[in-house]
């Protein structure tokens, strides 16, 4: 298990140089792995891309066949691409990829390890991402809003994504929301209001769970100032979130849980507007 400094205090470059491989996937596996290629196994490769594959194959693949993008004229483009755990998925599929990411070690890591995908961009340090407007297809991003530490740096990482994105493109993108959008009660539920640095989070938890009182005691509301990290980032609210969608001029067309992730985690598709 990496360390609270390894996680909140470091930057991204600096975790990408240390431990990668933990950094995109925190596994046990790859908890005493280091920043040297040549010290990762075969095994610890293929466990890395197979989980590309399956997150590929569960939450990108679907989409893009139900919008019939095909592999001969369609451009993908990652936001956070990483290592290319989920751009070679993608590569294999027969598509035309691109990937934007915050680390240029981790840039490096992907050509090394996938050199068929040299279309690949640093992000640039006003958050800009170094591509047209309107030349994808197909943006997407796992994993990646959740670990930024500033409330306006992500308006801005959505915003580059909508960008990017062509007129009728789909907008494929993960995050974990400080209240959740659907299926939660209001008592149980988790709301959260955001500032740059700091969120304050709303709970409502049962006493029984904390100490000897009477099961008809009922919950009681807590509320926690949270301050963004590295590694926790802005648990961004539901509104916030469709607020920045709407700058960008994208429209949402579906919403569901993450099926796989044990914490608080949703998927959204969204369609560029035509005009």
């Amino acid at each position: 298990m990496a360390s609270k400094d390894f996680t909140d205090r470091l930057t991204w470059e600096e975790k990408a140089r240390l431990n990668p491989l933990w950094a995109v996937m925190s596994v046990d596996e790859f908890a005493q792995a280091d920043g040297d290629p040549s010290s990762w196994t075969v095994e610890q490769l293929a466990r890395f891309f197979e989980k590309g594959r399956a997150l590929f194959d569960i939450f990108l693949r679907p989409s893009l066949q139900r919008a019939e993008i095909r592999p001969e004229r369609g451009l993908l483009v990652e936001y956070g691409s990483g290592m290319g755990r989920m751009l070679r998925a993608v590569h294999e599929a027969g598509y035309r990829c691109s990937g934007v990411d915050i680390s240029a070690t981790m840039l490096e890591h992907s050509r090394r390890l996938l050199p068929a995908v040299t279309d690949l961009h640093l992000v640039q340090a006003d958050g800009g991402v170094p591509l047209a407007d309107a030349s994808a297809d197909y943006v997407y991003s796992y994993a990646v809003l959740q670990h930024i530490p500033r409330t306006t740096v992500v308006r801005r990482a959505v915003l580059e994504m909508c960008r990017i994105l062509k007129p009728g493109g789909l907008l494929r993108l993960q995050f974990q929301p400080g209240s959740m959008p659907f299926g939660a009660r209001r008592r149980g539920a988790t709301r959260a209001v955001n500032f740059e640095r700091r969120s304050l989070t709303f709970r409502w938890v049962r006493l029984q769970k904390r100490w000897s009182v009477p099961s008809w005691v009922p919950q009681v509301p807590i509320v926690l100032l949270r301050q963004h990290n590295n590694w926790s980032g802005v648990p961004l609210r539901w509104g916030a979130m469709r607020g920045f969608l709407a700058a960008g001029g994208v429209r949402l067309l579906s919403l569901e849980r993450d099926p796989v992730a044990q914490w608080n985690s949703v998927w959204l598709l969204g369609k560029k507007d035509l005009v």
